[in-house]
This record gives C-alpha cells, structure tokens and sequence, in this order.
C-alpha cells in the first residue's frame, strides 16, 4: 500500500512521541517521504557526531505506521551503541558507556511507565492495562 500524506503526519507524531519517551531530545530529527530501496519502508541515519538524524519514511509498508515510527525510534535509541561497536578503535569501556547510556533511557522510560501504571501486572489482561493508560 502506497504511503499518504496523512499516514507521513501519523509518522511523524507517533515517532516524536518515543522521540520524547526515549529521551533522545538531543537529537534534530528531520523527516523525510521519499521512495526508498526495495524492501525498506522507513529508516533513520543518524550521526552521532553532529547528532543529526534524518528520518524517511517509504512509499510501501508492510506493517502498521505507529509500528514503523516506534522501530525507528529505537534504531534511533540504537545508533550510538552501534557507532561505538562499529569504530575500528573501540575501548571496552566505550561499549560499557554506550550500553549503560540505552540501559539509563529504558529505565526512565519503565520508571515512568510504572508511575503511571502503565505496566500490565502479573495475571492481568492487556485490555485491562490499556484502559489505564
């Protein structure tokens, strides 16, 4: 199914609003609706030096819009973790601070979650957890 101009504005709501639960305000974010490679229906290239991230979004999907802008969000939350494993010089430190550096995010964005009760408890639907959230 071919993207529209609605379905890009969903996109581009839904993948700033994990944007802002992830944390990664640090980044400006550009988005972009363009025919991409076969096979491909969004994607972030993000450099971590200047903390750019263009974000495309395809012509074609082959899931739900709201689950291609969280997917995206999180290879954005993944980006430096990868620089950092993909450098030809990498410390072993430099992995620890890059792990810890996704782990901190995770945990306020749960710590949040559970404030909110957002989290299903153990024995209870999802249905259930939905109408508190």
């Amino acid at each position: 199914m071919k993207t529209t101009r609605k379905q890009f504005e969903v996109f581009k709501s839904e993948f700033l609003r994990w944007y802002e639960r992830l944390g990664l305000t640090e980044w400006r974010v550009r988005f972009h609706h363009e025919r991409l490679e076969k096979g491909v229906c969004a994607c972030v290239c993000a450099d971590c030096e200047s903390r750019l991230a263009p974000v495309y979004l395809g012509f074609v999907l082959d899931h739900s819009i709201e689950e291609v802008a969280r997917h995206e969000a999180l290879e954005l939350l993944m980006s430096e973790f990868e620089d950092v494993a993909r450098s030809r010089y990498v410390r072993p430190d430099d992995v620890v601070q890059a792990r810890h550096a996704v782990i901190r995010r995770l945990e306020n964005l749960l710590d949040g979650m559970e404030a909110n009760r957002c989290l299903t408890e153990p024995g209870e639907q999802r249905s259930e957890r939905a109408k508190r959230c």
